[in-house]
């Protein structure tokens, strides 16, 4: 029995595929865009950074949430975006630090940091097709070559 013949790989568990013959691209721009709209922020104003770096987050600091799940489920979809978006790993591991009892302070900063994805719609990571083994990366402040 034959396959079909198959196309390009398009989507893949929300992440889009773009392939050329640079590479492949992979984003969650859509997955992104779900999460402006639930958290009513598509009109907002992007910021800079994920987090505030002058922003201590602590435990039992300012008021508690009335509705802890709600941030729960927030980190939790920031958290898949992490796939295509590592530059935010390390504010989802500092929020997730309080997924069992998240305060108001804990909200604002996933607020902020939904307010970064806001700014980098239309990004994504680029799996160059040069068979280099060399590793680039790119930060907000530098880049860094690796070579195996």
């Amino acid at each position: 029995m034959a396959c079909p013949n198959l196309d390009k790989l398009r989507y893949f568990l929300g992440i889009k595929v773009t392939q050329s013959n640079n590479g492949i691209v992979i984003s969650q721009n859509k997955y992104a865009l779900d999460i402006l709209e639930e958290t009513g922020l598509m009109n907002s104003k992007s910021v800079d950074t994920p987090m505030d770096i002058d922003t201590k987050l602590l435990s039992n600091q300012g008021e508690s949430l009335s509705d802890p799940e709600q941030y729960r489920r927030l980190v939790e979809k920031l958290n898949y975006l992490t796939f295509t978006q590592p530059v935010i790993s390390f504010a989802i591991s500092v929020m997730s630090q309080f997924l069992n009892s998240p305060y108001e302070d804990h909200c604002n900063a996933v607020i902020r940091l939904v307010k970064y994805i806001k700014g980098s719609l239309g990004k994504g990571l680029l799996y160059d097709s040069n068979n280099s083994t060399k590793v680039l990366y790119y930060s907000d402040v530098d880049s860094t070559e690796i070579n195996f």
